[in-house]
This record gives C-alpha cells, sequence and structure tokens, in this order.
C-alpha cells in the first residue's frame, strides 16, 4: 500500500523495451485536449494519455468522478540487458493546492482553538469540529489517491509483466 501522494516506484519487466512500448500502447487511448469525462462512458482502454519515444503520461479511465485520480507519468528504458519501467504517480495540481489550503486553514483552526482551551482552561465540544474537519480532509486525500495508485499499480504490474524493484518505492 502507497501512502504519499508522490510516489515512484521502478518496475522490473520480462519483456522487451519494444514489447512493453507495444503493450502500454495497445491499453491508452490518445488523450483528449479538453473533456468532461462522462460517468456513463464505456472505455474502449483502461488508460488515456501520450506515449512518445519510450516516455508516458497517463490516467486511468473511470466510470466515477474522483478528484484524487493520480496522473501517471514514466519511461520504459533499458539497462543492463533488462527493461525498467519508471513511474512516478501524482496528485493534479490544482487538487494539491486545495488540499493544502483545507488541511492549512482547519490546521490553523485547530492551533487556535488549543491555544484558547487552554488559556482558558475550559473544554468545549464545539472545538472538536476542526479536528474532525482535518482528519476527514486528511483521510479523503490520501484514502482516494491511495485507492485510484493500488488500481493502477496492480494493472501496470500485469501490462508490463513486470515485479516491483522494492528498494525504490519511495
Amino acid at each position: 500500500m502507497f501512502y504519499y501522494p508522490f510516489i515512484k516506484v521502478k518496475y522490473s519487466s520480462k519483456l522487451s523495451k519494444a514489447q512493453a512500448i507495444q503493450r502500454l500502447a495497445e491499453n491508452l487511448l490518445p488523450a483528449p485536449a479538453f473533456e468532461l469525462r462522462p460517468t456513463w462512458k464505456k472505455w474502449e482502454k483502461p488508460y488515456s494519455g501520450k506515449l512518445e519515444w519510450g516516455h508516458f503520461e497517463m490516467n486511468r479511465n473511470t466510470n466515477y468522478r474522483n478528484s484524487f485520480l493520480p496522473i501517471i507519468k514514466g519511461s520504459i528504458t533499458e539497462q543492463m540487458g533488462k527493461t525498467i519501467v519508471s513511474v512516478e504517480y501524482k496528485l493534479h495540481l490544482a487538487v494539491l493546492i486545495f488540499s493544502c489550503f483545507w488541511l492549512c486553514g482547519v490546521g490553523f483552526a485547530c492551533v487556535v482553538i488549543t491555544y484558547a482551551s487552554i488559556r482558558n482552561g475550559e473544554f468545549n465540544k464545539e472545538g472538536m469540529i476542526p479536528y474532525a474537519m482535518f482528519l476527514f480532509g486528511f483521510a479523503l486525500i490520501f484514502g482516494g489517491f491511495n485507492f485510484e495508485c493500488n488500481k493502477t499499480h496492480k494493472d501496470l504490474l500485469q501490462i508490463f509483466d513486470a515485479d516491483m524493484l522494492d528498494d525504490e518505492l519511495n
């Protein structure tokens, strides 16, 4: 299981570089210039994106909305006779910025309420609301992101007929 909103993973594929690129191309729709992803659409392939010269950027196609769907960037290279697929999962920049504002704002409210409670020497039940909001926001961000990363991770292991290089997990 992954825990961070930025993850770098390396896979060691049993396929040649050309075969790995071909397998990825078979599972990749061209990325549209602009698209509002309809939830009722049945996707022909599991991913949308671009693949050029062994480098790719893609998203998983889903029939539901998830703002925490990772952007997947990677490259396919050959190193010492092995095909290595380097992949980076990360949040969309707008989602990351909004999440930072949310967690910082609610975190600041938690600090202020804690300070006021200590200063006044009394505990107020309503003061727990920002703590609940912080935990909910944190769980939503990391839960949604990890849920999608785990699905994509399993797909990529299968697409590339690969094993994960354990020492590269960040």
